[in-house]
Formats: structure tokens, C-alpha cells, sequence
């Protein structure tokens, strides 16, 4: 009963078909809300080069209920948490000791006060 959603460059069936095939997307637990997640160019769903510095992660996220939780993963590990208690969230996070793996890959999850979450497609790094 869970919802999907899309970054698409327009609203046209060939641009939205276009963002699944890259993977620009979310799902949410049923709940309509919106997550974006990108870090420099790369947004959710790319699978790009590692970069030479430190990679810069954004967050853009709404919800019709707070939000109550954002979490970032690196490799499917917690490496970011912060509670907004809010309903539009913009947040910015930098992370500063990232492992020398062959391969890295990001996702963020948002969680709401009633426990609906959204979670976005990784971000892949690769060597």
C-alpha cells in the first residue's frame, strides 16, 4: 500500500519514464510526502565516480505530518541522525571520515511523528 515518486526534468510521460529508468526516486510507507537526496550533481539514483574531497549530501524533504526523524546510511549504516520535528526539512551534512571502500553507496530515510517513512534510491560511489 506504499507509494513511489519521481524527480522527472518535466511532467511528461517520457521525462517520468525516464527518472525510473535512472532510479530519481522515492517510495514512501502510504503516505504522500517528497525526498530528495542528492550530493554535488549526483542525485539519488546515479552511481558516479568517488570524489577527490569529502562528498557534500543534501536533503529536501515535505511531509503533511513532522518530521520527526532524518537518517542517513552509508553501506546500510547509520552515519547521520537528526530529529527536525518539522514539516519541510533542508538539511545539509558532509561526511567527514569515509571509509577507503572500493564502493560506497548513500540513502536517507525520513520517518514522521505517526511513523510513516520515505526512504530515497542510493547514491552509488564508485572507484
Amino acid at each position: 500500500a506504499g507509494k513511489v515518486g519521481v524527480w522527472a526534468r518535466e511532467l511528461t510521460r517520457d521525462a517520468i519514464f525516464e527518472a525510473v529508468r535512472v532510479r530519481h526516486t522515492f517510495g514512501t510507507s502510504g503516505a504522500k510526502m517528497a525526498l530528495r537526496f542528492s550530493a554535488g550533481a549526483a542525485m539519488m539514483g546515479d552511481a558516479v565516480r568517488r570524489p577527490d574531497g569529502l562528498a557534500r549530501f543534501e536533503v529536501a524533504a515535505l511531509a503533511f505530518r513532522a518530521i520527526s526523524e532524518v537518517v542517513i546510511f552509508r553501506n546500510n549504516q547509520i552515519v547521520h541522525r537528526t530529529h527536525p520535528n518539522d514539516q519541510q526539512v533542508h538539511l545539509a551534512w558532509i561526511d567527514s571520515d569515509p571509509p577507503n571502500a572500493e564502493r560506497l553507496w548513500y540513502y536517507v530515510r525520513i520517518r514522521t511523528a505517526e511513523d510513516e517513512l520515505a526512504w530515497s534510491s542510493p547514491i552509488w560511489f564508485l572507484t
